[in-house]
C-alpha cells in the first residue's frame, strides 16, 4: 500500500512540474511604440508637459525688529527704590520692550547716539489706554547706573531730572 501511495505522489508532484515547465502557448510578440516626431508617444498625444520654471520673485528684506542692546537689559529702579515689583519707578528691560509699574512699552525703534545713548521709542499701553513715548537712555561706564528722561525735542525739566537716575537691581 505504501508502494501505490508514493508511486502517487510521484506522480502528482512530476504533473504539477510539467505544467510549470510547460508554457500556456506561444509567446505575445513585443512591439515598439512609435515616437511621434515631437517626442510624444506614437497614439497621437503631444510630449509631456514640462515642469514650468519657478519664477524667481524677489522677496522682499524682512527688516530685524529694533531691540534694546542687551547691556541694558534687566530690572531697574530709582536710587533709592527697593527694587521690589511694587516700586513705583521699577523697569524692566528686555530687547524688544520695557515693562513699568503700571504699563508696557513695546520697542518700536532704537536710535544710537555718538555719545553711547539710546533713544528707544515705544508703543505704550496701560490701565485701558495706549500712546507713543521716546526716552533717552544714559549708561554709566561700568553698567550700573542709568539716567532716564523723556525724549522730546526739548530740554528736560527739574521734576524729570529729579527721578530719572536708576540703578541696576539685576
Amino acid at each position: 500500500m505504501r508502494v501505490y501511495l508514493c508511486l502517487a505522489a510521484a506522480l502528482a508532484l512530476a504533473a504539477c512540474s510539467q505544467e510549470k515547465s510547460e508554457p500556456a502557448g506561444p509567446a505575445p510578440e513585443e512591439t515598439a511604440m512609435p515616437v511621434e516626431p515631437d517626442g510624444g508617444i506614437g497614439d497621437g498625444a503631444g510630449p509631456i508637459p514640462a515642469e514650468p520654471e519657478p519664477t524667481q520673485q524677489e522677496t522682499p528684506d524682512i527688516a530685524e525688529p529694533p531691540l534694546i542692546p542687551a547691556d541694558y537689559h534687566g530690572v531697574w529702579d530709582y536710587v533709592d527704590g527697593t527694587c521690589q515689583p511694587e516700586s513705583d519707578l521699577r523697569m524692566e528691560i528686555s530687547g524688544d520692550r520695557i515693562v513699568f509699574y503700571e504699563s508696557v512699552g513695546e520697542v518700536t525703534n532704537v536710535a544710537s547716539e555718538t555719545n553711547g545713548d539710546r533713544i528707544v521709542t515705544l508703543a505704550m499701553s496701560g490701565e485701558g489706554e495706549t500712546w507713543a513715548s521716546k526716552l533717552r537712555l544714559q549708561m554709566d561706564s561700568r553698567g550700573m547706573r542709568m539716567v532716564v528722561l523723556p525724549e522730546n525735542g526739548e530740554e528736560s525739566s527739574a521734576a524729570d531730572r529729579q527721578y530719572s537716575a536708576r540703578k541696576r537691581c539685576s
